[in-house]
């Protein structure tokens, strides 16, 4: 009869094994270490977003200045309402609400369903207002990690926080 090993040895197998195979899966691609939400590739839903809020950190576009995107944020929120998920974005100024829908890692807006606050935005909030309001006007890709999003249109990029 053969002496059967002890209860440490046994469960150090044990261990062993359940590492090297946690290992092999990640070697091979069958497993990842990333969360979901801090990967670049993986489709967005409107739940995903829903409920979120953040403030920008920065930016940048092709043409203009946009480092007060860091010293005067624009808060950005999204809701849900009916199955319709809307961007409400603040800016300097006033607040532009646009409905937008979610394609793959894109955001779509309707910019039919656009409705803004109408307060007179004279000098450089009335300019950021604009710019915002452009800027959520076109399609947008979307990067999200931990705690945060980036919208990324044809010419410009805002980075957020939440």
């Amino acid at each position: 009869m053969t002496p059967r090993p002890s209860r440490t040895v046994r469960r150090a197998v044990v261990i062993l094994t359940l590492t090297a195979g946690t290992l092999t899966l990640l070697a091979t691609g069958c497993a990842s270490a990333k969360s979901p939400e801090s990967s670049a590739t993986a489709s967005l839903s409107a739940h995903d977003l829903s409920g979120a809020s953040y403030k920008s950190t920065g930016g940048t576009d092709k043409s203009d200045n946009v480092s007060w995107l860091q010293s005067k944020p624009l808060k950005l929120a999204f809701t849900e309402q009916n199955g319709v998920l809307t961007a409400v974005l603040n800016t300097p100024c006033n607040t532009v609400n646009v409905p937008v829908d979610v394609q793959g890692r894109s955001l779509v807006p309707d910019t039919t369903r656009m409705a803004s606050t109408a307060m007179s935005c004279a000098g450089e909030a009335g300019s950021q207002e604009q710019w915002a309001t452009a800027f959520i006007s076109k399609d947008m890709t979307v990067s999200r990690g931990a705690g945060t999003l980036t919208l990324l249109t044809d010419d410009a990029e805002i980075d957020f926080e939440s």
